[in-house]
């Protein structure tokens, strides 16, 4: 047996209005959440899957920043332009070219790397 809650008590001068669900809305209601809820998880993987895929380029932000050279440095030193560089650096490039994120990477002092894991779903 369900414990019935109990509704807060009107404020003076305000009319309470209680509208009952038929068990048809109750159902409707319960699949749209369940939808709402996956729609949540699958959103929620791909932002991690976001997060996991631009770190590349938050660290070599970073880096660049730690040893103090600017943009149009960094820029002159890869052969890039100051704008494609700074969204490279910023995430806001959604596919790179491996061969360009080896060109900064290696500016900086790093190397890449790539690795295989197994798929999540």
């Amino acid at each position: 047996m369900k414990k019935k809650l109990a509704l807060p008590k009107p404020r003076p001068g305000v009319q309470q209005i209680v509208q009952q669900r038929t068990p048809s809305q109750i159902i409707r209601d319960k699949a749209t959440r369940a939808a709402l809820d996956a729609e949540k998880k699958s959103i929620l993987a791909k932002a991690n899957e976001y997060r996991e895929a631009t770190e590349w380029a938050e660290t070599l932000s970073e880096e660049r920043e730690r040893r103090g050279i600017s943009l149009a440095t960094l820029a002159d030193i890869t052969g890039m332009q100051r704008a494609a560089l700074q969204k490279l650096l910023t995430g806001q490039v959604v596919n790179p070219k491996l061969s360009t994120v080896q060109r900064v990477a290696q500016s900086l002092g790093y190397g890449v790397e790539i690795r295989l894991k197994r798929a999540t779903r």
